[in-house]
């Protein structure tokens, strides 16, 4: 099955990202455990995408690390309705007595420091061929970092990895 997107090609899109650097020169076997992916899932190949543009606070949820599948604590073991009380932005109110505003002050200093759209920990997506389903499954990860983008934003696709590649490209557009 060909990738969804070719080379060069500008979409949108939103869901979970990651740092470039994580993806470059993994087996798509090794993404699978890194990013919580179900074992077979990226069989069928998966694309690169860099953003291009920085999101704003309101544009992004924090996610913490991929351990933390579907974005919360043991989210793949929780109903749907479930996770959000166990998600990341959640915890920090309830764990750290954080008010909302806080959340926002922190996501807005991360950004430009930890949420970058130049150089190795530029924020890029992994695409797998094989489409979500509303049954699909996320296991935990090996906890990477990762945001997940709550609105769709510019992307520009830097590769294409076939069964049995691996990414090895550079980290500029």
């Amino acid at each position: 099955m060909a990738s969804q997107y070719s080379i060069g090609e500008r979409h949108w899109s939103k869901g979970f990202c990651t740092n470039a650097l994580v993806l470059r020169g993994k087996s798509l076997r090794d993404l699978e455990t890194l990013l919580g992916f179900r074992s077979g899932r990226l069989d069928a190949g998966a694309s690169v995408s860099f953003l291009q543009r920085m999101p704003t606070p309101d544009e992004f949820r924090l996610a913490g690390y991929t351990y933390f599948s579907h974005g919360a604590v043991a989210g793949h073991r929780l109903k749907p309705a479930e996770r959000d009380s166990a998600r990341m932005e959640e915890l920090l109110k309830k764990e750290k007595g954080w008010s909302a505003k806080d959340v926002q002050k922190f996501k807005a200093g991360m950004i430009g420091r930890s949420i970058v759209i130049f150089g190795p920990e530029r924020i890029a997506k992994l695409t797998p061929v094989t489409p979500h389903t509303e049954s699909e499954e996320y296991p935990p990860g090996r906890g990477v970092f990762q945001i997940e983008l709550v609105s769709p934003l510019p992307f520009v696709v830097k590769g294409i990895i076939g069964h049995g590649g691996k990414w090895l490209g550079d980290y500029s557009d």
